[in-house]
């Protein structure tokens, strides 16, 4: 049987990665529905700016999604004039993300969100910011050192 944990015990980092990560996502969420993108929705754009000519598969595995769910957002996207889909010079049948216009507006909105979301933990933080960005970086990297006992 295994012991009961306190979550609010101070040994407890992983704890308390988890509840700061929900509460900023908590925050970025409502940001970013103030100028009408979805988190998810935000994610691909990103990809797509980023990357022009990446295909829905591609990115997906970027985002660690299922190809279904990032090709039922891209086409929701496209319906709206956010995104469109061009053939592959190449392959015919693969179909490459681009940005329109209005994609661009919508990702420049959220941005500016995220950007604002930004400096308020920078605030809250103060001069352990980078320090703390630091070790999170440091932390991001994990999963390739970790051996599954």
């Amino acid at each position: 049987m295994s012991p009961v944990v306190d979550p609010a015990a101070p040994s407890r980092v992983v704890w308390a990665l988890r509840r700061a990560f929900v509460a900023v996502e908590h925050v970025k969420d409502q940001r970013l529905r103030t100028v009408g993108v979805t988190p998810a929705q935000y994610g691909l754009l990103m990809h797509v700016a980023g990357t022009a000519g990446l295909t829905a598969s591609e990115i997906a595995r970027r985002l660690g999604v299922s190809p279904q769910n990032v090709a039922t957002m891209a086409t929701r996207m496209e319906d709206v004039g956010w995104i469109t889909r061009e053939a592959h010079e190449r392959h015919p049948h693969v179909r490459e993300l681009h940005l329109t216009d209005a994609g661009r507006a919508h990702l420049e909105a959220a941005d500016a969100e995220v950007s604002a979301l930004e400096d308020v933990v920078r605030a809250h933080l103060g001069a352990d910011a980078e320090a703390l960005r630091g070790l999170l970086e440091t932390l991001a990297g994990l999963d390739a050192s970790v051996d599954d006992d």
